[in-house]
């Protein structure tokens, strides 16, 4: 009897493994919702067809470990998606203080408050927002500085069903930006001279 190529725990079935997972923290960080649930079918069916990893029948034979799965499952989903919301909220707020005070320094305004006359700039200036142009509307500045969830359900969604992935790039990609941004402010001044 042949071995099979991707059995599991083979040096083959982990190269799989590892190669798809950082596959998918591209795709889900890219919110390529219909391009991971294909690449997720397609490993799939490799361990199906080259290994003895078999979903169908592990499922057939465990339904009650199975069902446990599938609730936990759908339960950590909905709880990471409430938790990178916050996230995104909070970037999206900060986005929009960092455009606010580059308009208001652009203005020669002192404070926190836009002036009425400039009221339409401002909004215009929301307006002209690289994510709006790209239709993408990343931190709903054109319609409102609050994002709304039900403009952003794909997001969400996307958040939902791969929150695995989403957790371990949210995980490593916030810190390490906000370290490297900490850097930064300390060497800003070292870099002007």
């Amino acid at each position: 009897m042949m071995v099979s190529l991707l059995a599991v725990g083979t040096f083959w079935f982990w190269a799989l493994v590892i190669f798809h997972f950082v596959i998918l923290l591209a795709l889900v960080e890219g919110e390529r919702f219909g391009w991971a649930t294909l690449s997720l079918i397609g490993t799939f069916s490799l361990l199906n067809s080259y290994g003895d990893f078999h979903v169908v029948s592990v499922v057939a034979e465990n339904p009650d470990v199975a069902a446990i799965v599938a609730v936990g499952y759908f339960a950590a989903g909905t709880a990471w998606s409430v938790a990178k919301w916050w996230f995104f909220v909070r970037a999206c707020r900060r986005r929009y203080d960092a455009m606010k005070s580059e308009f208001l320094a652009q203005h020669g305004v002192k404070g926190t408050e836009i002036p009425d006359g400039l009221k339409k700039a401002w909004k215009d200036a929301l307006a002209r927002d690289p994510g709006h142009r790209r239709g993408t509307n990343d931190h709903s500045f054109a319609l409102g500085v609050v994002p709304k969830a039900g403009q952003h359900k794909r997001r969400i969604v996307t958040w939902m069903c791969f929150w695995p992935w989403s957790m371990v790039w949210t995980l490593i990609n916030d810190p390490v930006k906000a370290l490297f941004k900490a850097i930064y402010r300390r060497i800003q001044g070292l870099l002007e001279n």
